[in-house]
């Protein structure tokens, strides 16, 4: 987007550019009489929690893996809320779940086109946060120095 007025900054180009989105986004919603139900906030519940997020980020890294698999590298999840938060990113469109008819029966799961594209956005997400990780940690807990 080029400026016309030449001492405006990228940062106010930026600012301008996020307005527009914000104007897009609530152009269909009263904002004095918001929907009982929030879209955006409905579909970011379910896809950023605490294991939804590792086993994407799982996903995205060894592009296909099965459940025992996932168990082991998503550190601390139960096989119960396992089965859960998969179920739950199938029946989004951010999972494939490909069952092998045989003995013992073999699944595997992968990100869709769909999952791959949210992870994109999780992946700029955890590029913020370790950036202002730093800050955040020593606002909250007075701690000055991060160990990584």
């Amino acid at each position: 987007m080029k400026s016309s007025n030449p001492k405006e900054t990228i940062v106010d180009n930026q600012l301008i550019v996020d307005k527009e989105k914000m104007k897009k986004i609530f152009a269909s919603i009263d904002i004095e009489n918001p929907p009982p139900i929030c879209p955006i906030r409905d579909v970011l519940s379910q896809v950023l929690d605490k294991w939804s997020i590792l086993i994407m980020l799982m996903l995205g890294f060894y592009d296909i893996l099965r459940f025992a698999e996932l168990k082991k590298k998503v550190k601390g999840v139960s096989p119960k809320m396992l089965s859960k938060s998969l179920k739950s990113l199938e029946q989004d469109g951010y999972l494939d779940r490909t069952v092998f008819p045989q003995v013992p029966i073999r699944v595997e799961y992968k990100l869709t086109e769909q999952g791959k594209s949210f992870l994109e956005r999780i992946l700029d997400m955890s590029e913020w946060i370790n950036v202002y990780m730093p800050d955040i940690v020593k606002k909250r807990y007075g701690i000055e120095k991060v160990m990584k």
